[in-house]
């Protein structure tokens, strides 16, 4: 957090705030067009073809905000499984 914000001050409206302004425009045929909807709160849009790149970074970007914001820095991933034998057993997985 920037010393900024620790002030209460941003640059840019929180998410939830545009939310709220976004709720509260006028209901007219000119603003119930997909036009007027946030970018990413609608749905329509966020699933076009065209943003499957941006979806792709913001499913990376998740989980590593997630593990910084828990002070996490490193992790080990293993993929695959293991299977053990029963003991006296043949090793069925190891030759397959």
């Amino acid at each position: 957090m920037t010393p900024m914000e620790k002030a209460g001050w941003t640059p840019l409206p929180h998410s939830d705030e545009d939310l709220e302004r976004a709720k509260s425009v006028p209901d007219t045929p000119q603003t119930r067009a997909d036009t007027y909807r946030l970018a990413w709160n609608d749905p329509d849009f966020m699933t076009r073809r065209e943003l499957r790149a941006v979806r792709l970074q913001l499913e990376l970007l998740k989980p590593e905000m997630i593990l910084a914001e828990r002070g996490i820095q490193s992790t080990v991933i293993l993929f695959g499984g293991a299977r053990i034998p029963e003991p006296g057993g043949e090793a069925w997985a190891a030759k397959n």
